[in-house]
């Protein structure tokens, strides 16, 4: 946690909202690596729009986005407060709150192909990558940069993980299907810059279909 020094000339200012934001269940993750190979990072334009996504399905560059399988039993848990002293290590024993631990997330992938599928999964956990998740409801979170492009788009980024890891299959098990266990870690603060968008022409979690090679 760093805090703003000189601090303003007042609080910062919280605004009426008028309305209420709600994420529904994570159904899906879409993948991208967060810089080029020249440095420069991976943003987009317009990802309300089915085009858009489809041209980085196929790009085949550092631009490529990959998609999961469909996800169940998603889980994530936010990073509790980070805090230091206590008892006799601080005055009248008060912690102090130092910042936020990492969010975690959760879910398993069922009866997917080991070879084609999972292993392919599998060789991100060497990459420096960012994430863009998708909901039941039409809905993707990702970054707001804050920047626009000539025409007034706004420019949009995938939200860095870390700590990403996909497991062996677990298989076998009388009335169970097989399922491969999927996690990741959000930096702290991971979500201050995030905003919910919702696709204009395609359901994300039906209507993208991953490149399929022969």
């Amino acid at each position: 946690m760093i805090c703003k020094c000189p601090r303003g000339a007042n609080l910062p200012i919280v605004p009426k909202q008028n309305c209420p934001v709600n994420f529904g269940q994570i159904q899906r993750a879409a993948f991208q690596r967060l810089y080029k190979s020249d440095g420069t990072k991976n943003q987009m334009t317009l990802p309300e729009l089915k085009a858009t996504w489809e041209e980085l399905l196929t790009s085949y560059d550092d631009s490529l986005v990959v998609l999961t399988p469909i996800l169940y039993s998603p889980t994530m848990t936010a990073g509790d407060v980070l805090t230091s002293g206590g008892g006799n290590d601080s005055p009248d024993g008060i912690e102090e709150v130092e910042g936020y631990n990492p969010t975690t997330f959760t879910a398993t992938v069922k009866k997917a192909n080991q070879k084609e599928v999972i292993k392919p999964l599998k060789d991100l956990m060497c990459e420096e990558i960012g994430v863009v998740l998708f909901d039941g409801w039409g809905q993707m979170r990702l970054i707001d940069t804050g920047d626009v492009d000539t025409e007034g788009n706004p420019y949009y980024e995938f939200i860095p993980i870390t700590a990403f890891g996909v497991s062996d299959v677990t298989s076998g098990i009388f009335g169970a299907s097989d399922f491969n266990t999927i996690q990741w870690s959000f930096y702290p603060n991971w979500s201050d810059n995030t905003v919910i968008l919702k696709a204009s022409d395609f359901f994300p979690v039906r209507d993208l279909i991953p490149v399929v090679e022969n």
